[in-house]
């Protein structure tokens, strides 16, 4: 029997992933079958009575209906999520299986239509797991070779006239590739980013990806780098945009992970929850990281809606010690020191799976015991109440991998969809609706009051019922600071009902207060989170935090974060490309959080300004003090401070220095393709077994001191890829037929593939065995077809080397096609620019007077070359005809150039006399740089006289 959510034992002879543990660590039991063993029978309405709805054990919950597996595209089941359509208002439960991805519109819960089939991106896999965004649905899978992110518009279902249709993988809306394996996929759906886990990079932990382009999401950031903490694999994780009771931690972007950390050479794991910042992506950092007692793997999580607690299960520990489900409890009230609360141990000895949280229940995906829901009323005290299940395994509740993988709970019907992995009536979609009791809940806007001085402030509080609920309410706080009073108007409501809260603060001393609004009927009590800001005057400046100043080498996309300031209800923000903010390339207003991440990209190797400031119940506050940085280079480009040089290319227009040979070699100069000009190197994707190479020249790379040194080249692909369904089905890797590019700098007597060096168009999978490919087990390309895209490879840790380059095209025994071209290669490095220079101009100005002059002369500071370092160099004035202090004022000071600038400006003041005087002269001196030399050291200000008829001249 297959662990299934252990991804880290050896199968289908993979690696086991080294942060989880080695197999025998995790005792892998033997495999159970992933395929329906029967395809059951479909199942329309049936109620729950006398503890029975149909075949299944129940109470609390009806069965609407069942879909076998087989009936919905086959395979196994997986994971499960849901979708309303905005429009149509239908909703839709997406079903991941061992083969594919179900759409079945579950709108009318009774008798569901299964419409579309989105056939998987490589092969089968145990593991697939779903989550949405606005219209999009992204979906991973684990051990499955290069199956990468595959990105699906949902609202193309609307479309569907004839179901059900089936969409091949290519006929999805977008793929990222930057990954092969993810276990588990999360969405923060506040901020928009996406964070895969249990992926082939970086560990296992964190892989970040920006959703603000839907179908084309870019890499924005991982845990696990030289630039972020050492977290180790992660199985799960829930990310929000912060708004719990931890004032400190309020608005920012956090991930709570289910973190089985494996420390040390014996591969000790240390079961632990992980809280991460994720605010700043290229630079996550931890938060706490806290074990607990009793562990056998640390797996899913979800936190209460109010941020204060999480729910926690582990996978293992039911296998392990023999006790019931246990669901573990924590109290966040702190994040920076979680508090352990306890354990509920449910009535089964079920293994528990995966779970989630709405209003104030949790339902639980608990394998062979099904849905179970738990009732969080009395969390505060660590008691948890199961209230309603549904088991979808009717024959046991054994500590077994099978039954019930997932389920959605968040249709605004009530509706629950539960996903069952195999086996006769239990392999498929069940669609059920709960019957809990009748409850209601309670919300407030805006969640942030602000308060100025004496002068109060007012929200919306409304009410909204469940499950039938008729009564009335009676509204009140809780955790208001001493000073503070509430007044609600009314007092109370019919639900459904809303009223007024007026909170004044007089007294209360300025800062932010977490506090919650409640109503009660006497018996059920419920609560929203909300914030008192308190303010007494005008803000302060912000206090700005990342990126630091002069930051360089920053995402295209970064995040920025500042200090909270006490009392403020919102933030502005803007981005510049000049210091004086002339120029505002980018503005936010409204900001009830102390981050934001850029709306869109911003250019590449570009130095940029950015200030906040911050907005009370008072008024504005003054603009921050700005701070610069510099956005990173493309990664085919050269950083700031450097210049690209070419030591080797080659068009392939004339006759190339190049070799070639081996198996059914075909390479040679082609006319049928090319990126520029008119040939193209062209090897034949042929029907039978071949291994071509084609062979550069030697090419002596520069030193390392001109990193990064990389090899780029053009290329067009069209190869036998591993196709889903029909012979391919069972097909778990990325190519049959597929290009390899290798480096050697022993003159051909050994070769290391380039794969993990690959800053672009990383490799489609791995070429599959048992088919006769000659490069069977390594990475390669195989689109199919893949249109003409710049391949850049990271050659660096060959610097200095004379090496040669080698293109390896292998093909199987079977099925051709056109092939691959290579074009217009060069290798590039890129040479640190001389110390640069400075200079600063003279100017001239007239003296202020009665018709309005500036009272300024600006004089310009250039550099002669952007540096990727901060250059500084001192200034200050001097007299020369002039006076100080009489004709202008005296003044001294720093010019920085952040990384990037070239110019900066000094202003002197001029002072207006009532004499008439010819031009007179001052010097502003600059000294002492830093980062740079001095070209020109001296401007000369000339000041001309406002008014010639003046009388008089000043004596000297």
């Amino acid at each position: 029997m297959l662990r299934p959510c252990l991804v880290g034992l050896a199968l289908s002879g993979l690696a086991v992933l080294a942060p989880v543990a080695d197999a025998a660590s995790l005792q892998a039991p033997v495999s159970e079958s992933a395929i329906d063993e029967g395809p059951g029978e479909a199942l329309g309405a049936t109620p729950c009575v006398g503890g029975m709805a149909g075949i299944y054990p129940c109470n609390n919950v009806d069965l609407m209906a069942f879909l076998p597996i087989a009936t919905i595209g086959g395979g196994g089941g997986s994971d499960i999520w849901g979708w309303t359509d905005p429009v149509t208002g239908h909703e839709w439960a997406i079903l991941g299986r061992t083969n594919g991805t179900s759409f079945v519109d579950i709108t009318n819960a009774a008798s569901p239509v299964y419409v579309a089939n989105l056939l998987t991106h490589t092969g089968t896999s145990t593991w697939r797991e779903i989550k949405t965004h606005g219209n999009y649905v992204y979906i991973v899978s684990d051990n499955n070779g290069a199956h990468g992110l595959q990105i699906f518009d949902l609202t193309r279902l609307r479309n569907v006239t004839n179901p059900p249709v089936t969409f091949t993988a290519a006929q999805a809306d977008g793929h990222y590739s930057g990954f092969g394996r993810c276990h588990d996929v999360a969405v923060d759906t506040q901020s928009g980013f996406l964070y895969c886990v249990g992926t082939d990079t970086f560990t296992g932990g964190l892989h970040i990806l920006d959703l603000a382009n839907p179908t084309s999401p870019p890499f924005v950031g991982a845990s696990n780098t030289a630039s972020s903490p050492k977290i180790g694999y992660i199985h799960d994780t829930q990310c929000v945009v912060y708004h719990g009771p931890d004032v400190a931690h309020q608005g920012q972007q956090l991930c709570f992970a289910s973190n089985p950390f494996v420390s040390g050479a014996g591969g000790t794991r240390h079961d632990r929850l992980t809280i991460i910042d994720v605010t700043n992506k290229g630079t996550p950092s931890v938060i706490s990281a806290t074990r607990y007692p009793g562990s056998g793997f640390a797996h899913q999580g979800w936190l209460t809606e109010d941020h204060r607690y999480f729910l926690m299960d582990d996978e293992l520990d039911e296998m392990d010690f023999g006790h019931n489900t246990k669901t573990l409890m924590w109290d966040l009230l702190n994040l920076e020191a979680p508090v352990f609360m306890g354990f509920h141990l449910g009535p089964t000895t079920a293994i528990d799976h995966n779970q989630f949280i709405k209003g104030h229940y949790a339902y639980q995906a608990n394998y062979t015991a099904g849905l179970r829901i738990l009732d969080l009323t009395n969390l505060p005290s660590a008691s948890l109440t199961e209230v309603a299940y549904f088991d979808i395994v009717p024959s046991n509740n054994n500590a077994s991998f099978s039954g019930a993988w997932g389920n959605y709970p968040f249709f605004a019907s009530g509706t629950v969809i539960v996903s069952g992995m195999s086996g006769t009536n239990t392999g498929g979609l069940f669609v059920l609706r709960p019957s809990l009791s009748a409850d209601f809940s309670v919300s407030n806007q805006p969640s942030t009051l602000g308060t100025c001085a004496a002068a109060g402030s007012t929200g919306d509080v409304t009410v909204s019922p469940s499950f039938g609920y008729v009564g009335d309410v009676t509204f009140g706080t809780t955790g208001l600071p001493e000073g503070a009073i509430a007044a609600f108007a009314p007092a109370g409501a019919s639900v459904p009902g809303n009223s007024s809260l007026t909170v004044s603060a007089d007294g209360v001393a300025p800062g932010s207060y977490p506090f919650s609004v409640t109503a009660t009927d006497g018996t059920i009590t419920r609560q929203a989170s909300a914030t008192l800001s308190v303010a007494t005057g005008v803000p302060p400046a912000a206090i700005l935090a990342q990126p630091s100043h002069g930051a360089a080498d920053q995402p295209t996309r970064p995040s920025f974060t500042w200090q909270p300031t006490p009392g403020a209800t919102s933030y502005e923000l803007q981005i510049a490309s000049v210091p004086g903010f002339a120029t505002t390339v980018q503005s936010a207003t409204g900001l009830g959080t102390t981050t934001h991440t850029a709306a869109t990209d911003l250019a590449t190797n570009t130095t940029y300004y950015w200030r906040v400031r911050a907005v009370t119940a008072c008024g504005t506050g003054p603009w921050s003090a700005p701070r610069s940085f510099t956005t990173a280079a493309p990664l085919a480009g050269c950083p700031l401070g450097t210049t690209a040089q070419t030591h080797f290319s080659e068009s392939f227009e004339s006759r190339p220095r190049w070799s070639h040979s081996g198996t059914g070699d075909t390479w040679q100069a082609s006319r049928a393709r090319a990126h520029d000009g008119t040939f193209a190197m062209h090897a034949a994707d042929s029907p039978g077994v071949s291994d071509q190479r084609l062979v550069s020249p030697a090419v002596t790379l520069p030193p390392a001191t001109q990193s990064p040194v990389t090899l780029q080249f053009w290329n067009w692909q069209d190869m036998e890829s591993a196709a889903p369904g029909g012979t391919d089905a069972t097909q778990t890797v990325g190519c049959r037929d597929g290009g390899v590019l290798e480096v050697s700098d022993d003159g051909g007597a050994t070769w290391t593939p380039l794969e993990t060096q690959l800053l672009t168009d990383p490799s489609d999978g791995q070429i599959g065995t048992g088919t006769g490919n000659p490069l069977a087990g390594l990475g390669a390309w195989c689109g199919s077809p893949q249109d003409w895209l710049n391949s850049v490879a990271d050659v660096t840790a060959w610097a200095g080397h004379t090496v040669r380059f080698r293109f390896r095209m292998g093909t199987d025994q079977a099925n051709g096609r056109e092939g691959w071209y290579v074009d217009e290669l060069k290798v590039q490095s890129c040479q640190p620019n001389p110390t640069p220079t400075l200079a600063i101009s003279d100017v001239i100005g007239v003296e202020p007077g009665h018709h309005e002059h500036s009272p300024l002369l600006t004089f310009a500071v250039s550099l002669s070359a952007p540096s990727a370092q901060p250059v500084t160099v001192e200034w200050s004035t001097a007299d020369g005809t002039a006076f100080g202090g009489l004709d202008y004022r005296t003044a001294s000071g720093t010019v920085t150039f952040p990384p990037g600038s070239t110019s900066q400006v000094i202003d002197a003041e001029m002072f207006e006399d009532d004499l008439a005087e010819p031009a007179e002269t001052f010097l502003v001196n600059l000294s002492r740089p830093v980062g740079a030399t001095l070209q020109d050291d001296q401007g000369i200000g000339t000041i001309l006289d406002s008014e010639p008829e003046k009388p008089g001249t000043r004596p000297r």
